[in-house]
């Protein structure tokens, strides 16, 4: 880049942003694309215009200062989407198939040779599909960390700038240059308290823009082929990762929203919005700063430096999950003395049928926040779980399974049916009045029916002496 459009080119496209922000806020509200009211988000005034004012005003600048765009036009289908999704609520398949497509379309017109992996020795068919899938991940990541005033986008101008440093002789670098100096004007709307959002336009198409930039970096020279540029992005990837697994082992949708990533961790562990925003960005400016002192020091041991890379996003996880665990010992004494008061919980449970129904209602996740509100917000929860049990038709019985889950047996399949539907209606309700909701789901995170003869009734069974008489439960916590 011309050094005299080094500040000057930035700068334009975040005045650009500032000025079309105010219109494209307009559109936004006139148009209806607001935040919609979930268990994640609770207004219905906040535009989420941050798409179409980052890229208008970063591809603009580009064009004015006679760079090339075309990576722009690759984006423009996601864009679109994520616009219509912002309005519409899309479901997930079509907007992983246009990802796909403009993913696709990207790799099929870069030249032989001109990805990161194939500088690094992979074949150029292996290097195509690695890239494909490392970016849609990408694109999806940077949706899930958009959940916090001022996250993606504050790390999304770092990571442009991370990446600007890494290779600032980069074929992509004017286009990174207009995407940091955008996404730095549209955080004048952004930072807390929020007058607008990215929304699903804006997260997906920043998450392309950055991945195919870090996606054609030149190799650094320092005797090992590794790519420090992937490394930018450890927040977010880390983030998805952590966020498939934990869906996947609450038996939630794999690609339905939760409020379990890293920043809500931070918001209930007592951290305010600035707070958690200013702990993110500081582990993804050192992230950046790692990787280019590994991709630079060609004196340090190989693995030091590897290490180092880790050293952020590894001590970020392991204090938010050292907090959370000693908040769940100090839950699990409170837990003990609340449930039995509240619920009607028998020493032992003996039903006349050999296979009862079974429901079991796991409460340490909403534990572990209402915590952080103190004594009379878990003492209410419990109280007024105990009054949806009791009042469940088919007279169940109650018993635990460890210190944190409910079980409740019913004799006959037509009173499990009924308080089925009952007991989904009320907890859902007592969740949204108190704001743990946690997923989008029909049926509310850890509660789940068990029906004799499955395999899933069988695990359950685990808990359980099935001898004549009585059926006891076995304390498994």
């Amino acid at each position: 880049m011309q050094s005299v459009s080094f500040f000057a080119f930035p700068l334009t496209a975040g005045v650009l942003a500032l000025v079309l922000g105010i219109p494209l806020i307009a559109l936004c509200r006139k148009l209806k694309i607001v935040s919609a009211t979930d268990f994640r988000r609770k207004s219905l005034t906040i535009p989420l215009v941050g798409g179409l004012c980052i890229y208008l005003s970063a591809l603009t600048a580009t064009v004015l200062y006679g760079y090339d765009a075309k990576l722009f036009l690759f984006a423009l289908p996601i864009l679109v989407l994520g616009v219509l999704d912002d309005r519409f609520e899309l479901r997930a398949w079509p907007k992983f198939a246009v990802q796909v497509v403009s993913v696709g379309g990207w790799l099929y017109a870069q030249p032989v040779g001109g990805l990161i992996l194939e500088r690094a020795g992979v074949n150029h068919w292996s290097a195509m599909l690695l890239t494909g899938f490392w970016m849609c991940g990408l694109i999806n990541a940077m949706n899930m960390i958009d959940g916090m005033d001022g996250v993606a986008t504050s790390f999304c101008a770092i990571a442009a700038a991370g990446l600007i440093a890494l290779t600032p002789e980069s074929a992509d670098t004017p286009q990174l240059v207009a995407i940091t100096g955008a996404c730095l004007g549209f955080l004048w709307y952004n930072l807390p308290r929020a007058k607008a959002y990215l929304g699903d336009a804006g997260s997906t198409t920043l998450g392309f823009l950055l991945g195919a930039a870090a996606a054609t970096q030149p190799l650094p020279q320092t005797g090992h082929e590794y790519i420090p540029a992937l490394f930018v992005f450890a927040f977010p990837l880390m983030d998805a990762v952590l966020s498939m697994l934990r869906r996947f082992q609450w038996g939630s949708n794999l690609f339905k929203g939760d409020r379990d990533h890293l920043h809500h961790k931070l918001l209930k562990l007592g951290f305010s919005v600035p707070q958690a925003l200013m702990i993110i960005c500081g582990a993804a400016i050192f992230c950046s700063g790692a990787a280019y002192l590994t991709a630079y020091r060609d004196a340090d041991p190989f693995l030091l430096r590897f290490a180092l890379l880790l050293t952020a996003p590894a001590t970020l996880l392991g204090a938010v999950f050292y907090l959370e665990g000693r908040l769940a010992r100090q839950i699990s004494m409170l837990s003990k003395s609340l449930i039995p008061t509240h619920l009607p919980v028998e020493p032992s449970i003996a039903p006349q049928g050999r296979k009862p129904y079974a429901v079991a209602i796991d409460l340490v996740t909403y534990y572990k926040e209402l915590q952080n509100r103190g004594f009379i917000e878990v003492n209410g929860f419990i109280s007024d779980l105990g009054t949806i049990v009791r009042n469940l038709p088919g007279n169940a019985k109650c018993n635990m399974a460890g210190s944190y889950t409910v079980i409740l047996l019913f004799e006959q399949a037509s009173s499990f049916q009924a308080a089925r539907t009952e007991l989904v209606s009320e907890f859902a309700s007592l969740l949204d009045r108190l704001e743990l909701k946690k997923t989008g789901d029909k049926i509310p995170l850890g509660v789940k029916f068990f029906v004799p003869d499955t395999p899933d009734y069988k695990n359950l069974m685990k808990y359980y002496e099935t001898e004549e008489t009585p059926v006891r439960i076995r304390r498994a916590g």
